[in-house]
């Protein structure tokens, strides 16, 4: 008897063999098709990636070259090559890019913002391989000291004395780094222990009349600014604004008070022109000599007396008498209640007055005060800071003299945008 299949059948399963493969085929071809479409767009997603990554990096770049010496202000200026698209940084391999700084805030095409405290950075990158480009823009915000006053030492409020509308820190970690005379407001920091607010709870978040910031840490407080003095020396003898340097004990005269408007730097400098350590130093007396002799100013501010802008004192500083410089007080936006435990404190401005300095002073060595004198902006006493009598710190939230004092710079807008004409890739 003849075995196997009935006639036919082996045709039969040969036709779906070849069915099935046709379809198999189909498929293999269709996987393929998007394996290759997904490898593409993988590519073409990690080239826009790596050319999205080496734009940022040259924002790192613009950000920390402007983060050295006096280049916030001379960079977007163009006296310093390399930051008006006028060069080709290859750091990032297959990577061209260009850099352009400029002034305040340029992300709506139009200059707007803070002049002093923004900066605008442009990166045009093309990828070498391809050829594609991106351009990103960032902005970028110098950040400023946020406190009415602060020291390195100790700070003590006493009589009438008071602090208005931001926070008071000390760097010292003493036990009684802050002596106050009023726990109601502002805001408390200290590295070391603050007296003088019983039953009030310490927070590391402080707020006015409920808790303040004994023995913080340097993330809550932060760390003191470094001081430009170099700058403003050079600022203040510029303008016609300096006095000190020359070998001899001098009086300070307030006629070299300036302009009086923000950019006036006044700079009272050692009788020999070098830095003032309070540790080491103390005021000139009859001679001029450095370490551990005298050799700083001792300034004595008596009678109706004012300025604006910058005040740099390399020495002790003492005030009396009552205020000369015309201004007007505005609160900051958050005046109640994170630095007034009182809602009435915020209102009824702005206000117009008259006081000793509106902007920035910065001490040295000792800062002591007493008399009808008030402050609008922000003191810094290196050494230490006692405050008694009528004195008062108002501080000034939208103080343009700490541009020159930004801690840390950060940016604040990060974004893709489309070529224009102007925009230079390499």
């Amino acid at each position: 008897m003849k075995r196997g299949y009935p006639d036919g059948e082996d045709g039969q399963g040969l036709g779906y063999v070849l069915v099935i493969g046709s379809v198999l085929l189909i498929l293999l071809v269709a996987i393929v098709d998007i394996l290759r479409k997904e490898m593409n767009w993988m590519v073409s997603g990690n080239k826009k990636n790596f050319l999205l990554h080496a734009a940022d990096a040259g924002i790192d770049r613009a950000k920390y070259a402007l983060q050295q010496g006096s280049n916030w202000n001379d960079i977007p200026k163009y006296v310093i090559p390399g930051y008006n698209q006028d060069a080709k940084y290859t750091d990032t391999p297959g990577v061209f890019y260009t850099l352009k700084v400029e002034e305040g805030n340029m992300t709506p095409h139009v200059q707007i913002g803070n002049l002093k405290m923004e900066r605008t950075v442009t990166v045009c990158a093309t990828y070498t391989p391809t050829g594609e480009r991106k351009k990103v823009v960032a902005l970028l915000l110098q950040s400023t000291i946020n406190s009415a006053i602060f020291s390195g030492g100790q700070i003590a409020i006493g009589g009438s004395a008071d602090i208005r509308w931001g926070p008071v820190v000390s760097y010292s970690t003493a036990s009684n780094s802050i002596q106050v005379n009023t726990c109601d407001h502002p805001i408390y920091m200290s590295k070391g222990g603050i007296t003088g607010c019983p039953g009030l709870q310490d927070n590391p978040t402080p707020q006015a009349g409920k808790y303040y910031n004994s023995y913080g840490t340097d993330e809550e407080i932060g760390a003191p600014p470094v001081i430009p003095l170099d700058q403003w020396r050079s600022i203040a003898k510029a303008q016609g604004t300096y006095q000190g340097g020359g070998n001899v004990c001098y009086t300070p005269n307030e006629n070299i008070l300036g302009n009086m408007d923000d950019d006036t730097v006044v700079f009272w400098d050692t009788c020999d022109g070098t830095d003032y350590d309070p540790k080491t130093d103390s005021p000139c007396s009859g001679s001029c000599h450095a370490g551990s002799g005298g050799h700083g100013v001792d300034v004595k501010i008596t009678g109706s007396w004012g300025g604006k802008g910058i005040l740099v004192v390399m020495g002790d500083l003492t005030t009396a008498g009552t205020n000369a410089m015309p201004t007007t007080l505005v609160p900051p936006t958050d005046c109640y209640p994170k630095f007034e435990s009182n809602a009435a404190n915020c209102t009824g401005y702005p206000k117009n007055v008259s006081v000793l300095w509106d902007g920035f002073m910065y001490v040295a060595g000792s800062l002591s005060s007493k008399g009808n004198k008030d402050v609008y902006g922000t003191v810094y006493a290196y050494s230490t800071a006692g405050i008694t009598g009528n004195f008062t710190v108002w501080y000034k939230s939208n103080n343009s003299s700490l541009g020159y004092l930004g801690k840390s710079i950060m940016t604040e807008l990060w974004m893709e945008r489309k070529e224009e004409t102007g925009d230079v890739f390499p």
